[in-house]
C-alpha cells in the first residue's frame, strides 16, 4: 500500500508523492507533460503521480519562470516595515468599499 503525501496543486485532482511531507509544506512538484491519474488506496482517491523537485528545476531544466518565493511574516505591518522592498505611496487595505489607510493600520496616522 502506497502512503506518501497528497498535495493540492490547484488542479481538478490532487497529486501524490512517495515521500511523507510535513502538513502545509510548500514544494515544487513535477507531474510530467501528460500526467496519468492513478488510484491511491491509502487515501481512497484517484490522484496524479508526481515527484518533489528542487525549486530551481523548472528554470534550470526547461528555462521556465515558475512562480515566486514565499516567506512567512508575523503580520502585515512587519511585511511592510521589514520586507525586502521599500513601500512607497499610499496603500489601502480592506475588504469593503472603503479600505482603511495602511498607515493607520500600522499605527502611523
Amino acid at each position: 500500500m502506497r502512503r506518501g503525501s497528497f498535495i493540492d496543486i490547484g488542479y481538478e485532482r490532487n497529486a501524490h508523492v512517495a515521500q511523507a511531507l510535513p502538513q502545509g509544506a510548500r514544494v515544487t512538484l513535477a507531474v510530467g507533460n501528460a500526467p496519468t491519474p492513478c488510484f491511491v488506496p491509502a487515501f481512497s482517491e484517484t490522484m496524479l503521480e508526481g515527484r518533489v523537485v528542487p525549486p530551481s528545476e523548472p528554470h534550470a531544466q526547461l528555462g521556465l519562470y515558475w512562480g515566486y518565493k514565499v516567506r512567512v511574516a508575523r503580520g502585515l505591518s512587519r511585511v511592510l516595515r521589514e520586507g525586502p522592498h521599500k513601500v512607497c505611496g499610499r496603500w489601502e487595505a480592506g475588504g469593503k468599499r472603503a479600505g482603511r489607510g495602511i498607515r493607520l493600520l500600522m499605527g502611523r496616522e
